[in-house]
């Protein structure tokens, strides 16, 4: 073979082998770009995961049905059986002796939360003691008795006073010596408090 096509031959060779470089090159190069790119769609799903993750989602829909459950039953609470007044009478009736309710519409009142019946013994108007029932949502709160009292008033919604005579050691029934005394009943939310003594309240 000539110098000459020694010569060809060899730039052939070389712009041959120049050709499958650029090719390998083109071939790993595109090769890190779909990398990239699978790495890239990789991360957007791990972040479309996280964010909509089906165990978050139900977790939050199951603190909004909470939520809603609560709401709903703080409007709408359970009541007792005696949430009206002639249930609550019909109780009051069924006490130890026959008891008659006296005047409920001064005592029971409507929209109150605290609602109050005063009551006496039916064969003991005058010395047979007097009575005082107190209904929350439909439950009874509370039961007083004094031997003889003297008023009983609705303040609030919330707030009922008893005026009774005081009974000091050794007075009779018929005259109670010590005087008049005030307690205050007040639902506070959780129970029904009074404020104020009873001491005397009862022989």
């Amino acid at each position: 073979m000539s110098s000459r096509n020694r010569k060809i031959v060899i730039v052939a060779f070389c712009a041959l082998a120049l050709a499958w470089i650029a090719l390998i090159a083109f071939v790993l190069t595109r090769d890190s770009s779909d990398d990239d790119s699978t790495n890239t769609g990789e991360t957007e799903t791990a972040s479309t995961v996280s964010t909509d993750n089906p165990a978050f989602t139900q977790d939050t829909s199951y603190a909004t049905d909470t939520n809603t459950f609560q709401a709903t039953t703080a409007s709408t609470p359970k009541r007792g059986s005696f949430a009206t007044m002639e249930a609550a009478i019909a109780y009051v009736q069924t006490q130890g002796e026959e008891l008659v309710v006296n005047n409920p519409g001064t005592t029971w009142q409507p929209g109150a939360t605290l609602h109050v019946l005063f009551a006496t013994p039916a064969d003991g108007v005058n010395y047979g003691g007097d009575y005082y029932f107190f209904f929350v949502d439909g439950y009874l709160a509370g039961q007083y008795n004094f031997t003889q009292a003297q008023t009983g008033q609705v303040v609030d919604a919330t707030t009922f006073t008893v005026t009774f005579s005081v009974y000091l050691p050794g007075d009779s029934q018929c005259c109670p010596k010590g005087g008049a005394s005030t307690v205050i009943f007040h639902w506070d939310g959780a129970e029904l408090v009074t404020s104020g003594s009873l001491q005397g309240a009862t022989m």
